[in-house]
């Protein structure tokens, strides 16, 4: 399979190491963030309205004296405010931040722990200071997945530019505008990618950074899983049969048994567990989307940006699956159908509404689709889908810019 799973890749020529360097692909891609942060950050005057705090939220009680609403701040601007504000709230207060969460989804808030405990780390527990704390956080995130993409397309003998794609996915944008979760799970999914094939001596490594991503955001779960089958399944033609089960059993226990534990923790303290509070499934592929018929304005940009191109990558990637027993032995093209089948195709209507919620959710479907170049021949695919990302980027970051130039 390690033979096989080269095949493409040398036949493609090296590339020069200074002009594809992942270290300059990181580069633009900070300097780029740093752009969009600027604009942004001029557009709204605070750095808090990118955490987009509603007032009902941060006023429903009054038992932390670090959530408390700031006279000189006007939150009703943000109605009841994102979810950015609940990773804010349990930034500035731990164990007190429950009383401001929104109902019947307290576990669910506190299971994607890692960025706001990361946040107030790196804040020093200064209340002050975590607004934007939140935002140099992400910036990071989204630098250093950048480079951990970057880094494993030069391996894989492509082009390292093609983690921009990644970088600037509309998605990826909007939540760094919005101070969510997903910049820095999806970042620590990127480095373990990275690390699996990189050091394959040191897999438990790889297995806790997937471990931490899955505290930043439960659905990174898919990629180690897929991971661990693949070292299970590499056992069959491995000598030393047992040593290698083992190991690909302890992978997938490293990878996952610290979300489990936390969970188990969150239901001894809450009285519930995380995970059966967020988003379901429908039992039909799209059946949310069919259920907010007539689509409004947003929801059409959801099809056209999300749906659209998730629906081409499955398309590719089902029929290179079927064509070539090769690539039905690869991993990225079944973490490309996977992440679009479970996080879009059978998600509920709620997130599909606008692109703000299907937008992140579908950050592992444009990873995917990166790492599945190594197995897929053909490019119009990624280029058609590529094209529409970004393109609905340009769109969302030249509007504030456009209302900018109207204020002068």
């Amino acid at each position: 399979m390690a033979v096989e799973a080269r095949t493409i890749a040398e036949t493609r020529k090296p590339f020069s190491p200074a002009l594809h360097s992942p270290l300059l692909v990181a580069g633009m891609a900070l300097l780029g963030y740093l752009l969009i942060f600027f604009i942004f950050l001029n557009y709204f005057g605070d750095v808090r309205d990118l955490i987009v705090i509603g007032k009902p939220f941060i006023t429903q009680s009054d038992k932390s004296s670090a959530i408390r609403p700031d006279p000189d701040y006007d939150y009703d601007k943000n109605g009841v405010g994102y979810d950015g504000q609940f990773a804010y709230f349990i930034a500035l207060d731990p164990p007190n931040a429950r009383y401001y969460l929104d109902q019947g989804f307290v576990s669910y808030r506190y299971s994607r722990i890692l960025y706001p405990m990361v946040v107030r780390a790196f804040a020093l527990g200064q209340r002050d200071w975590v607004p934007l704390t939140m935002i140099v956080v992400n910036l990071l995130a989204i630098a250093g997945g950048t480079w951990a993409v970057a880094a494993w397309c030069v391996r894989q003998r492509l082009s390292p530019w093609l983690a921009l794609v990644y970088a600037f996915y509309v998605g990826q944008v909007m939540a760094f505008v919005r101070s969510l979760n997903e910049p820095l799970a999806y970042a620590l999914v990127a480095v373990a990618v990275y690390l699996f094939e990189r050091f394959p001596q040191h897999r438990l490594w790889t297995a806790g950074v997937f471990a931490l991503a899955a505290l930043g955001r439960e659905a990174t779960l898919i990629f180690p899983i897929l991971y661990g089958l693949r070292l299970l399944f590499e056992s069959g033609s491995n000598p030393d049969l047992m040593r290698r089960v083992r190991g690909g059993l302890l992978f997938l226990v490293v990878s996952i048994a610290p979300a489990a534990l936390w969970q188990v923790f969150l239901f001894s303290w809450l009285g519930s567990v995380g995970w059966g509070q967020g988003v379901g499934l429908f039992r039909l592929p799209l059946s949310g989307l069919y259920s907010l018929y007539p689509l409004g304005p947003s929801t059409l940009e959801v099809v056209q940006v999300v749906i659209v191109p998730g629906l081409i990558c499955l398309f590719v990637a089902v029929t290179a699956m079927w064509e070539n027993p090769t690539v039905r032995r690869r991993v990225e093209p079944w973490a490309l159908l996977l992440n679009f089948i479970l996080l879009i195709a059978l998600l509920y209507p709620d997130p599909l509404a606008e692109l703000y919620g299907a937008g992140r959710i579908a950050i592992p479907v444009v990873m995917g689709a990166v790492y599945s170049l190594t197995a897929i021949r053909s490019r119009w695919w990624f280029f058609c889908c590529g094209g529409l990302w970004l393109v609905a980027t340009v769109t969302y970051t030249l509007n504030p810019v456009l209302e900018l130039l109207h204020r002068l």
